[in-house]
């Protein structure tokens, strides 16, 4: 650097060595200070009344979100077959006990149903995971800038015991 400087002679050799010696002084100074943050905990972000209320509502909400989200997505393809076992079981009995014009406008029925049922179950997921996205912004526009990546962290702490707990409730 000192040689770049000796072909311009605008600024000494000295001024430089100089102004070298206050950047490294201003550069140390900055590194003391950055040693000396102080460091947030979870206890910091709960101590007012206000963000502990928030930061349950948000882990409940959270929680919630993961729990239905990932078991919505893990049970999807259980829906078909229970309907498929008990219709193929009543059937035999409708084909031989029923006209065919009042068996055509069941099975009209039971499609539409069906249809239906999987509709509600496409919706459930489609505003699950919107209220899902809304409330993981949420939680970064709530808490505080200097504590934001700790509580957005805690937050997908809650996301992730949801989602865990989701596959043992199939077991109940």
């Amino acid at each position: 650097m000192l040689e770049a400087v000796k072909g311009n002679d605008k600024i000494s050799e000295s001024e430089i060595r100089r102004r070298l010696l206050l950047l490294k002084e201003h550069v140390d100074k900055e590194e003391e200070n950055l040693k000396e943050a102080r460091k947030h905990n979870l206890i910091d972000l709960w101590k007012t009344k206000n963000m502990f209320k928030y930061c349950l509502v948000l882990y409940l909400n959270l929680f919630v979100n993961g729990f239905v989200g990932y078991g919505i997505s893990l049970n999807i393809g259980d829906f078909g077959a229970i309907a498929d076992i008990v219709s193929n079981l009543c059937q035999v009995y409708v084909f031989k006990r029923w006209r065919r014009i009042p068996v055509m406008i069941s099975i009209l029925w039971l499609n539409l149903s069906t249809i239906l049922r999987i509709a509600i179950a496409m919706s459930i997921r489609f505003f699950g995971d919107f209220a899902f996205h809304l409330a993981y912004v949420q939680s970064t526009e709530i808490i505080p800038t200097t504590m934001r990546q700790l509580g957005v962290g805690s937050c997908t702490v809650s996301i992730r015991v949801g989602s865990i707990m989701a596959p043992f409730i199939r077991e109940f």
